[in-house]
C-alpha cells in the first residue's frame, strides 16, 4: 500500500494521518461562498471565498489582500 501513497503524493506524519502539503497556488480565480441561500449572487454578502484551482478556503480579508497584491503587480 505504500506505493499507492507515493503514487498519489500523500505523506504520513508517523501516526497514520496524512500530512497537509503547502500549496503553491496563486489563487487567481476566487469563487464567493455564502452562508444563506437567499444571499447567493450578492458578492457584498459573501462570507468567504474558495480557490477554483486548489479548493482552498479564504476569508474575506485574505481574498481582499490577494486582490490588492495582484493589482499592485500589474
Amino acid at each position: 500500500m505504500q506505493w499507492l501513497k507515493s503514487l498519489f503524493g500523500r505523506k504520513s506524519n508517523g501516526n497514520g494521518t496524512p500530512e497537509v502539503e503547502e500549496s503553491n497556488c496563486a489563487h487567481l480565480v476566487l469563487l464567493p461562498t455564502w452562508s444563506n441561500p437567499e444571499d447567493m449572487g450578492k458578492e457584498e454578502k459573501a462570507t468567504g471565498y474558495r480557490c477554483y484551482a486548489c479548493s482552498a478556503s479564504l476569508t474575506l480579508e485574505e481574498a481582499s489582500e490577494l486582490r490588492r497584491q495582484s493589482a499592485i503587480s500589474l
